[in-house]
């Protein structure tokens, strides 16, 4: 009988855990979970089963069994099968991270601009403050404009990974990634009034989406010819040569960006750039990441606050065990179970 194409369930890990500091344990309120299992048959009927209660669970291969183990994730519904109420939380730590995604991505659509769903989940953030190159052209007393921003950017995923003091024993962990993105969304007719020159510039088309906060990668189409009445021919092009000029937008390179922001703020640009390289800085150092990291963990003493509220909120009276993500200077080793070495002080934040 064929196996699923999944990865095999945790019995043991060869990679080495170099914890680095976007590692983040997560510690489970209760030591058991209620598992269901469907025998599995072919792919075929797994993807069936996973289509039909997308919505309703979260399903994974266990090799071990040769079924198909799953957890509800709405509350008052049983997982699907034959049901074990009592299933260790360590036996599953890579469904509950997959459970753990999909209650983080249901939350986000409502409130963040998604740009992947998963493995990992990135997302923009939404504050004042993650809007940075309106930061920068307020610092000096301008006027940011609509559809020109940098912003940042989270990436979150989950591991399971070993404990380096117990090599057989894992543990679930939240991968914390911190970036930024160019957003380049200025008509280019408005570019081109403000006297951008666009040939040999490349442009790109934006997938079409049902998805409500979801940004789907764009499609580059090719570099700039020439703009003919309301069209722009392309060269170096994949597919069509003409576009209309009101369905295309600039890639979003840093050139690009720079560029644009010295023909909207002449006089001022370089002052602006100087100071967007100061804010990116915090986003895409080591030393920044840990600083911002260790304040987004803070989320408890203000659970809705911030762009990190979500995380308590989005697995908040789950019909699975609570999870909390836990700095290290804020683990309690005697909690029960510990997901992480007691002692070590690696895991996760120094």
């Amino acid at each position: 009988m064929a196996n699923p194409s999944t990865s095999s369930p945790v019995t043991e890990d060869t990679t080495r855990s170099q914890l680095v500091l976007n590692i983040v344990p997560v510690e489970f309120s209760r030591a058991t979970v209620c598992i269901g299992r469907v025998p599995f048959t072919n792919n075929e009927d797994y993807r069936h089963l996973r289509t039909a209660h997308r919505d309703t669970h979260v399903f994974r291969f266990d090799r071990r069994a040769h079924t198909i183990a799953n957890i509800s994730i709405r509350p008052a519904t049983l997982p699907l099968g034959e049901v074990s109420e009592h299933e260790a939380v360590h036996d599953h730590l890579r469904l509950l991270g997959k459970v753990l995604q999909h209650s983080i991505v249901e939350w986000l659509r409502k409130h963040r601009t998604i740009l992947k769903w998963g493995r990992p989940i990135v997302f923009w953030g939404h504050r004042k403050d993650a809007r940075l190159l309106s930061r920068a052209i307020e610092a000096c007393n301008l006027v940011p404009r609509h559809g020109l921003e940098v912003v940042a950017r989270y990436s979150l995923d989950t591991r399971v990974l070993q404990i380096p003091t117990s090599p057989r024993q894992f543990y679930l962990a939240l991968i914390i990634e911190l970036d930024t993105s160019n957003v380049l969304d200025v008509p280019l007719d408005v570019l081109t009034k403000a006297g951008l020159d666009l040939t040999a510039r490349y442009v790109s088309r934006r997938p079409p989406t049902e998805e409500r906060g979801f940004r789907p990668k764009p499609e580059l189409l090719g570099a700039v010819a020439t703009i003919e009445d309301d069209d722009v021919l392309l060269t170096d092009n994949i597919g069509e040569d003409r576009v209309p000029i009101s369905h295309v937008w600039l890639e979003a390179r840093q050139e690009n960006l720079e560029a644009i922001v010295r023909v909207m703020y002449p006089r001022h640009a370089e002052r602006i750039l100087a100071r967007l390289q100061q804010l990116r800085a915090i986003y895409t150092t080591a030393q920044g990441k840990l600083t911002l990291i260790r304040q987004t963990l803070r989320f408890e003493a203000q659970p809705y606050g911030d762009d990190w509220g979500w995380i308590d909120h989005a697995i908040y009276r789950r019909a699975y065990p609570r999870v909390t993500v836990v700095p290290a200077e804020d683990r309690d080793e005697s909690a029960q179970p510990a997901l992480w070495p007691t002692g070590t002080q690696s895991l996760p934040l120094s």
